[in-house]
This record gives C-alpha cells, structure tokens and sequence, in this order.
C-alpha cells in the first residue's frame, strides 16, 4: 500500500478510460483486491491491524479508483457489491484522524478534474463516498466545543479550508447531478450505477452542512434555477420536495 503523500495525481476526466481503469499501478491492485468479495471482507476484517498511515493509504486509493470500482461492481456480477464497498469506506473514513483525512481530501481534490469530479457525483457509488466523508466533517462540528483541544478547533479550520474548495467544485456539478437522479441515464453508464434522488438528497445535505451560508444559498439558487430553466412541473415539485427535505430556504 502506497503512502499518502508522495503518490504522484493523475488527472481523472469525464472518460471512457477513468471509468474503466485505475490510473495508478498501486491503485489497480487495491481495486482488483476489494473487487472481490472475499478480498474486500479480509480488508474490512484486518483494518484494525494496519496503521494510519496504511489506514489514510487506503482510503486514498479507494477514492481515486470510485469509478472502475464503481463501474465493474455494476457490470461483472461477481464483482463485490455496493453495500460491501460503502461499509468499507465509512469505516475507513472513520477510522483515520481528521488531519489524515484533510490530507486524503486534499489528495484527492489532486486527482480529479473538475469534469471528473462532477462525473463522480453522478454515480450512486461516487456520491455516496463523497457524502461519507463530509459526514465525518459534520460529525466532528456537531461535537461540544467546549470538549474541543485547541489542536482538535485547528483541525478542525483546516478541514473547513480544505472543504472549500471541494465544495466550489462539486456545486458546478449540481445541474448535471440533478439530470443523472431525475432521468437515471448517462451515456456509458449502466442504469443501476447512476446516482438516485436518495442518495442525491443525502449528498446534498452534506455539502450543505459542510458549505459556509454564502455557499448554502448558493446550492439553493442553483437547485431553483435548474427547476425554473426546466420548466418542467414534476421536475419543480422534486425541487421543492429537496429543499424542504434538506430543511434549507432560498433568499
């Protein structure tokens, strides 16, 4: 397992070949291993004995191969599941401190082109990973602050900062990620791998609990423009059902 840091980024486009193949020799033995089901449980089963480091390694590794994972999970029917896969990430995401998974998100960020990234919301797999993990962020603000160490509040900043600019990057998406939840149907993708309006809610939500108020709106505005530029009357009420669902209001 490759470290963290050091591993050179490989841009991730909206392509035939990131969906198809990891871009990176140590990211193709991590996937073909977790790809199957009986690797996949002897990773989640021995996850206590790795390090951090090894812990953070793979979790890294995992985000940059979501769309081979993803896309051969829903084609070879051998492959390991969805549900396996999900539950190896929260716990990975879990398992590693806040400022290893900065570190993970900011290698991450690396990656993936804008264009990749904005593919990766759009797969049932990819935005469920994303929202794992600004899950962990929502957690860590959720905790009383008068529990918080002063090492634990600095964490905490650079998670935010780091957040930013993932969030910036994923609001761009928004409009195709809403298409890809209400149609079920990319070019290329088979049907049961395109992200639903579940699990879009779900992401969604969490983006929203990690963005600042400014950012908030902003996702709001978006989601209320799309539904206005449709002007489609089933489209605006699954607009309006999503913004109450997420509790948020457009000013």
């Amino acid at each position: 397992i490759n470290a963290v840091r050091g591993a050179p980024p490989a841009t991730i486009d909206a392509d035939m070949s990131s969906l198809t193949e990891c871009k990176l020799e140590g990211d193709r033995f991590f996937a073909q291993l977790i790809l199957v089901p009986k690797g996949c449980k002897l990773l989640l089963r021995s996850l206590g004995l790795l390090s951090q480091d090894q812990q953070a390694a793979c979790l890294s590794h995992f985000l940059r191969c979501l769309l081979p994972i993803g896309y051969q999970s829903e084609t070879h029917k051998d492959s390991t599941g969805i549900e396996m896969l999900v539950q190896l990430l929260v716990k990975l995401i879990y398992s590693i401190g806040l400022l290893s998974l900065v570190d993970v998100l900011k290698h991450f960020q690396a990656s993936y082109s804008d264009g990749g990234t904005h593919l990766l919301i759009c797969t049932k797999l990819g935005a469920l990973a994303l929202a794992a993990l600004l899950r962990r962020g929502h957690d860590e603000y959720a905790k009383d602050e008068s529990s918080l160490s002063a090492e634990d509040k600095d964490h905490l900043l650079k998670w935010a900062a780091t957040c930013q600019a993932l969030i910036v990057r994923c609001q761009g998406g928004i409009d195709p990620l809403f298409n890809a939840a209400t149609q079920g149907a990319i070019s290329a993708l088979p049907a049961s791998m395109i992200v639903d309006a579940e699990v879009m809610v779900d992401f969604l939500y969490e983006l929203g609990a990690n963005a600042n108020q400014e950012q908030r709106s902003a996702i709001c505005s978006e989601l209320a423009k799309i539904a206005s530029n449709k002007g489609d009357a089933q489209v605006k009420e699954q607009v309006s059902q999503l913004l109450q669902s997420l509790n948020w209001t457009v000013g």
